[in-house]
């Protein structure tokens, strides 16, 4: 338990570090693999969003903005586990971490979705205290990916993921 929290607290400094040596406009950039950009682009821009949050936002000091990322590293992770069989939760191994809603067999989920919606939620809370110009990006970031996302899905898979919420 304490290992994987000194990972994960390791984990956000070095991120923090290596996003403070870098550009103000840091972008990642995935590639020619359009089903890799597609596959990532909710997460990538969140986490864009985030480092541009964690700059305008008072009160981020190191230690804040390393559990702050290890937090959202595991929303992300605990969001899209459930559609990855050779993967297991952490629900038990992190504490206060005990249960994770199960998916319905036979119901078709979007990652995408599931992932876009858990971001906003934990970004949200983590920055509470953000300007009201960035509550509205992390507002518009979450329609964008929906809206972005729901086009390419068949209506089916985007009933079921929003379900799931």
């Amino acid at each position: 338990m304490r290992n994987v929290i000194t990972k994960l607290l390791l984990l956000g400094f070095v991120i923090v570090y290596v996003s403070g040596c870098s550009k103000d406009d840091m972008q990642v950039d995935v590639g020619v693999n359009s089903q890799l950009k597609h596959d990532s682009y909710a997460a990538l821009s969140w986490y864009n969003l985030m480092l541009k949050l964690i700059k305008e936002t008072s009160g981020h000091t190191p230690p804040i903005v390393a559990r702050n990322l290890g937090y959202t590293g595991v929303t992300l992770y605990e969001s899209l586990v459930a559609g990855m069989p050779q993967h297991n939760s952490l629900a038990g191994q992190l504490q206060e971490l005990r249960y994770i809603p199960k998916r319905k067999y036979g119901v078709a989920y979007s990652a995408t979705i599931i992932s876009n919606a858990a971001l906003a939620r934990i970004i949200r809370h983590l920055f509470a205290n953000a300007s009201p110009a960035n509550m509205v990006r992390i507002d518009s970031m979450e329609s964008a990916i929906a809206c972005k996302s729901a086009g390419s899905i068949f209506p089916g898979k985007v009933s079921g993921s929003i379900k799931a919420l």
